[in-house]
């Protein structure tokens, strides 16, 4: 979330990019471990003074921009003060969510994700183990997100060794994913 406008917001997402993907792979790892993945700010103020509610940028080639890199990177800016109609209507009441999460304002809104989203809210300003252990929103979108990260990369894992039971041995095929033997044996048995 950026409230106040802060200069470098480019550079900024570029930082992130970076620190995703090395959260994302171990040194020596094989860059095919690397998953598709989106830094995404949530601004107060139009980081680009064009009015819409959302910027999007993917890596193309300068000279001909019709050819995309397809490195799988998406660095997605939305505005809580957009003009245009560049979003559906539930991204509109979101991002009016972001400046003004009252009661009130949600009682009108007719996004599930919305009334979702602030249910999630109360009921984390509720919990009694938040006044001993202070949680922000962004520890518990972390640990959602790590949680779904891991899941990803064990379903990623799992794809590549089904392909590879054709061409490599059980071994070769755990060493090479990560999962164990058993694992590779298994998803063997029940390719068969």
């Amino acid at each position: 979330m950026q409230r106040g406008k802060h200069k470098n917001l480019a550079k900024r997402s570029r930082y992130y990019q970076g620190s995703v993907d090395l959260d994302f792979i171990q040194k020596g790892s094989d860059y095919l471990e690397l998953c598709k993945s989106f830094v995404i700010f949530i601004c107060t103020f139009d980081p680009f003074g064009k009015g819409r509610h959302i910027y999007s940028f993917e890596n193309y080639c300068i000279e001909d921009q019709s050819l995309k890199l397809n490195d799988e990177t998406t660095k997605i800016f939305l505005n809580t003060r957009g003009v245009m109609d560049d979003v559906d209507e539930e991204m509109k009441e979101l991002l009016s969510y972001v400046e003004n999460s009252t009661d009130t304002y949600v009682a009108q809104t007719k996004s599930e994700l919305v009334h979702q989203l602030h249910d999630r809210v109360n009921r984390i300003k509720q919990d009694k183990r938040l006044e001993v252990e202070y949680m922000t929103l962004y520890e518990i979108f972390k640990e959602e997100f790590e949680d779904g990260k891991i899941e990803g990369k064990r379903e990623e894992k799992v794809e590549i060794a089904k392909n590879l039971l054709d061409v490599l041995d059980d071994e070769t095929i755990a060493l090479k994913t990560g999962l164990t033997i058993e694992e590779v044996q298994r998803l063997r048995n029940e390719n068969k």
